[in-house]
Order: C-alpha cells, then sequence, then structure tokens
C-alpha cells in the first residue's frame, strides 16, 4: 500500500514539534509548513489523506484556509483550537471537518481523535465508491434502457426481443451490455443524419 500523508500546519514550533512525536509512531508520512499558502500547495502536491491544522497559520486564517480545503476538495481536516476559538467558531463548520484538539494538546485526546477521524475518513471513503459504482450502474442501465426502447420503435418488438438482441450483439463483439447498447444508439444516429441529409 503506498505511503500516506499526514499534513500539519502551524506556526508554532512548539507544536508542530509536538505533532511530530505524537506521530512519529504511525504509519504516516509527515509533512508540515507554518503558512496557509505552502500548505494549499503542499495538498495539491502530495495529496494528504488529512490535515492537522493549527489556529495559529501564517498568511492566512485557519478557518479561511479550512474553507479553500472544503471548496477545492484538498483533503479532511482537524483543527487544533483553544477553547475560546472553538468557540469562536461555532457548530456551522463545514463538512470536511473532522474533529478538533484542544490547546494545550493532550496525548490520549490525540490519539483517540486521531483514530476515529481515521476511522471515518475510511469509511467515508468506502461509501463514495459505493455511490460511484452505484452512479455508474444507473448510467449503464439507462444507456441500455435508450437502446431497447429505440429497438422496440424501429423494429416493433417487445422489452424481451429488444433485450434479447443487445445480449447478443454484446456477446458476438465480446463487449459488455452497455458498449454494445452505445453501438445500437449510435448506428441509430448515423441513419438518422443520413436520412436527414437526403
Amino acid at each position: 500500500m503506498a505511503e500516506q500523508n499526514i499534513l500539519l500546519v502551524s506556526n508554532q514550533i512548539l507544536v508542530l514539534e509536538q505533532l511530530k512525536t505524537l506521530l512519529k509512531r504511525t504509519s504516516f508520512r509527515i509533512i508540515d509548513t507554518n503558512d496557509g499558502y505552502s500548505a494549499l500547495r503542499l495538498a495539491r502536491s502530495q495529496c494528504p489523506v488529512l490535515a492537522i491544522i493549527d489556529q495559529d497559520v501564517a498568511g492566512i486564517d485557519c478557518f479561511q484556509l479550512g474553507e479553500i480545503f472544503e471548496v477545492d476538495d484538498l483533503a479532511p481536516i482537524v483543527y487544533v483550537l483553544d477553547n475560546g476559538r472553538k468557540l469562536q467558531y461555532g457548530t456551522n463548520y463545514p463538512l470536511n471537518v473532522f474533529g478538533f484538539i484542544e490547546r494545550p494538546i493532550q496525548p490520549n485526546q490525540f490519539k483517540n481523535t486521531l483514530e476515529h477521524v481515521i476511522l471515518s475518513i475510511s469509511k467515508m471513503r468506502q461509501m463514495k465508491k459505493k455511490i460511484d459504482w452505484l452512479e455508474r450502474k444507473c448510467l449503464s442501465q439507462k444507456i441500455v434502457g435508450q437502446a431497447k426502447y429505440y429497438l422496440m420503435q424501429d423494429r416493433n418488438w417487445n422489452e424481451e426481443q429488444a433485450y434479447d438482441y443487445i445480449k447478443r450483439h454484446s456477446m458476438n463483439r465480446c463487449i459488455n451490455l452497455e458498449k454494445a447498447a452505445k453501438q445500437i444508439l449510435e448506428e441509430k444516429r448515423c441513419l438518422d443524419q443520413l436520412n436527414g441529409e437526403r
């Protein structure tokens, strides 16, 4: 499995060092920076599995940085905030914010939060794969349905006859049903074009 990156962003050297120490025994590759603009560059080039963003970030407010991470779909975020900044942030935070670590950082709280966040991210990615697969399947069924409808109209077939024709077309050419349906629809489009030119 490819090595996964965690991006640390803080303008406080002590916070960065503490986070690095806490992450030392994990399997993650640690990349870090002290300012928001280089954090964006690193996120785009290194594709971190998670960004841990401290409240002290040079160049840009940590919450603005988080909003850019969300809009550009760069990485899930865990914020490191003191109680005052957490209260200032409120509860209306973006969907890519997966947790908060309070300053001063407590090792046990950090470990528990990190484990919970990594598990949540993993589940979210599995769910996204399922959704993508279902969307792909629905699109495929829609294309096959369009080809069936065309054959039923054009050849006065019932649904079963049209579907059997698409299946035979698929087997004869060693292609899947969706490709077979696309070829049938492409032939229809070419015929329509020729008839239109006459």
